[in-house]
């Protein structure tokens, strides 16, 4: 997701602006699918600002069809690499759209 809102910003967010919201987004992605702990993400924010990152953002509409085209697609699937703790990771494929579309909303500040 980072580097597709960094894509969709017309790269007016900086990379590590848009690699601390991908890492938000992938954090809350894997809360949703029950793969972390829901103390995880706070953590991750916490760091995130310490090093004064974002850690919200709205994400464009186009940010979706650079997801998309993703360099980590395979196969037409989209593969997402996870975290289920700091320092472990996961890769899941083909996730449900909804925890996608959820997973943004708490990006952007909205309840998921």
């Amino acid at each position: 997701m980072g580097h597709a809102y960094e894509s969709a910003s017309g790269y007016r967010v900086t990379h590590g602006e848009a690699i601390a919201v991908g890492m938000v987004y992938a954090t809350a992605l894997a809360e949703l699918m029950g793969l972390a702990s829901p103390a995880l993400r706070p953590q991750l924010e916490q760091l995130l600002e310490r090093a004064t990152l974002p850690t919200r953002a709205r994400l464009p509409s186009a940010v979706w069809s650079f997801v998309l085209r993703d360099k980590k697609a395979r196969a037409g699937k989209l593969r997402w690499i996870l975290p289920r703790r700091i320092g472990r990771f996961s890769e899941v494929i083909d996730v449900d759209e909804r925890a996608l579309r959820a997973a943004a909303r708490v990006v952007g500040g909205r309840a998921a």
